[in-house]
């Protein structure tokens, strides 16, 4: 009981009331306070760096999200790009042509609705084809933990994911290749791919086929997620035989537009 009423002192000292304070305390869980502490400010980092790092191990993440996620409260892009410690935003189509799309971050509620989906933790390594600034491969991993490779053509948007590489709070849970898709080989532990119309279906269907073959040679659940899919796209994947659609999770509701394509379709391999 002692403990308890300690941590609530210390949580009012620091702020931790609030949800981003909530998330930094989240994260403070693991024993490297040094890859957090830019996200803290000067009085709260003071604060948390007199106390033994030890003493926040047993506030378990998930307990910290749930209250997070109980409590509905959101960020926007720019506080986002703050507490991730990254710089992500803005379209770029300087690169883009008939087989590669402009790059175009994924919006940070899309982002939070699908790490709370519950489709992707800590034992699983995410793959992000078109990963451009590396935003999706960044937030996942530090909202579910999980692994994440960012796998990009483009070199200069893959120099501006490694530079965010630098400084980002989950930076020792991401890679970035400079690869075309159809060229990647997929490594055997990854298991979850996202896609958010990196390329063009001729060149999406090339790609489904090394999943599949990495599948054969090292069978595990995949599962794989399509953001805002064109409707040619959508009609092939929901057809196709080799896939199950799972779940189609609607963020429709994020948005002032009422736009049927703002949806995260959610596939998994036939068994």
């Amino acid at each position: 009981m002692a403990a308890f009423f300690m941590r609530e002192m210390v949580w009012q000292l620091v702020g931790a009331r609030t949800w981003r304070a909530r998330q930094v305390l989240c994260d403070t869980c693991e024993p490297d306070l040094s890859e957090r502490a830019p996200h803290v400010a000067p009085l709260q980092k003071k604060a948390l760096s007199s106390w033994d790092s030890a003493f926040f191990y047993p506030l378990e993440a998930s307990i910290i999200r749930y209250h997070i996620i109980m409590e509905g409260i959101t960020m926007d892009e720019r506080e986002w790009e703050q507490l991730l410690h990254i710089k992500t935003a803005g379209r770029d189509d300087s690169h883009s042509d008939g087989e590669h799309h402009p790059y175009e971050p994924t919006d940070y509620g899309v982002l939070e609705r699908l790490a709370n989906s519950g489709y992707i933790g800590k034992r699983d390594t995410l793959i992000d084809y078109g990963s451009g600034k590396g935003r999706v491969s960044f937030f996942l991993a530090y909202q579910t933990r999980c692994q994440a490779i960012g796998v990009e053509y483009d070199r200069r948007l893959w120099e501006k994911a490694l530079a965010n590489g630098q400084t980002a709070a989950s930076r020792r849970r991401v890679t970035f290749v400079l690869a075309d898709a159809v060229e990647y080989e997929v490594p055997p532990q990854g298991n979850r791919f996202f896609f958010f119309n990196p390329f063009a279906l001729h060149t999406l269907k090339r790609v489904l086929g090394k999943l599949f073959d990495a599948h054969y040679q090292a069978p595990r659940p995949m599962r794989l997620f399509f953001y805002y899919p064109y409707e040619e796209t959508e009609a092939f994947l929901t057809h196709h035989p080799n896939l199950v659609v799972e779940d189609v999770i609607d963020c429709r509701d994020l948005f002032d537009e009422d736009d049927d394509r703002e949806k995260i379709l959610v596939l998994r391999l036939r068994d």
